[in-house]
């Protein structure tokens, strides 16, 4: 049986996110121990506190697919956020500044009209992957009457809601690929028809009273 060496180790976690021993931990570094004959492992844990252990396969990689989640940023508010897995470093077995981004879809409207955004943040910490860890996802009308207070806010996995720089009264629907489409508490108005059967399944998942109609 092949037995992973320091290296086999280093590739595959260093500097990512795990659990170990049930903590969500930043590995630093293995080594081995050539006169105790045992693997070490260095990692950093919530608190910042560097430690070293003896290392027993306990790690357990965090992995994701692309998904939208709500995240905690004091100050600010804009919760609604897009993880994206790169198609790089994919070597790396779990989570990773490396091989995914954390993403924003107002910010790029924010951009093109000229504003900036100070209160979101693309760089991560233990509090955002415990947000993707455990997500929480307001119901559709819940979210909807929150825009005022909100910018943009996680509806599930696939889909978010943002304020409108088209219209007073109604709200943007977004998905992964971008703005799919308008909202509001009665109609959802689909712009790209291949959206369409997503957003149905959605809405008929969580059994909610809207009428989903296609203007593309």
């Amino acid at each position: 049986m092949y037995i992973e060496t320091e290296d086999d180790l280093r590739r595959k976690y260093e500097d990512t996110f795990v659990q170990y021993k049930k903590d969500l931990i930043v590995v630093s570094n293995f080594y081995y121990h050539h006169d105790k004959k045992v693997m070490y492992i260095v990692y950093t844990d919530q608190n910042g506190t560097e430690t070293e252990c003896v290392y027993d396969d306990g790690v357990v990689p965090l992995l994701f697919d692309t998904h939208f989640f709500n995240r905690e940023i004091k100050g600010s508010n804009i919760p609604g956020t897009l993880y994206v897995r790169l198609a790089k470093k994919q070597y790396k077995r779990s989570l990773s500044i490396e091989n995914s981004k954390l993403m924003c879809p107002i910010i790029d409207l924010y951009a093109a009209s000229g504003r900036g955004c100070s209160l979101w943040r693309s760089n991560w910490n233990f509090m955002d992957v415990k947000s993707m860890l455990n997500p929480v996802y307001p119901n559709y009308f819940d979210a909807i009457k929150d825009l005022p207070k909100y910018q943009v806010l996680a509806i599930s996995p696939k889909f978010a809601v943002c304020l409108s720089n088209l219209s007073q009264q109604r709200y943007l629907l977004c998905s992964s690929f971008g703005f799919i489409g308008e909202c509001d508490l009665n109609v959802v108005t689909i712009k790209h028809e291949a959206a369409l059967q997503e957003v149905l399944d959605y809405v008929a998942h969580a059994t909610l009273p809207l009428r989903v109609e296609l203007d593309a």
